[in-house]
């Protein structure tokens, strides 16, 4: 029997947050993608889960950028930089969108 759409999309968001909360799929992925080593994605993960923009912080103070004035270093930074800044508000996002189709099915059945 096919899924409705409801359950569908249900059984396709708890794919993606299965996949966000893999942390070896995450931690390898990133590596592959930054070419930065797994150890420092790792410790770079885990400063971001408990302080949310701290690559970001960290990355415009090394590299001494001026937010808002365009230069190959800022291109760089946010090559690398906004992954793990973005991956601790997607898992957030997911979660949540997670939590809302669930309620959303849950109403219709």
């Amino acid at each position: 029997m096919p899924l409705s759409s409801s359950a569908a999309t249900a059984t396709a968001t708890e794919r993606l947050a299965a996949l966000l909360d893999d942390r070896d799929f995450v931690t390898r992925t990133l590596s592959e993608v930054t070419g930065e080593p797994l150890a420092a994605v790792e410790a770079r993960l885990d400063a971001e889960e408990q302080d949310t923009g701290i690559n970001v912080t960290e990355d415009v103070k090394a590299r001494n950028l001026k937010m808002g004035v365009w230069s190959d270093d800022l291109i760089k930074f946010y090559q690398v930089c906004f992954f793990f800044y973005g991956l601790a508000w997607l898992r957030v996002l997911f979660l949540l969108l997670l939590l809302l189709v669930v309620v959303v099915v849950r109403e219709r059945v």
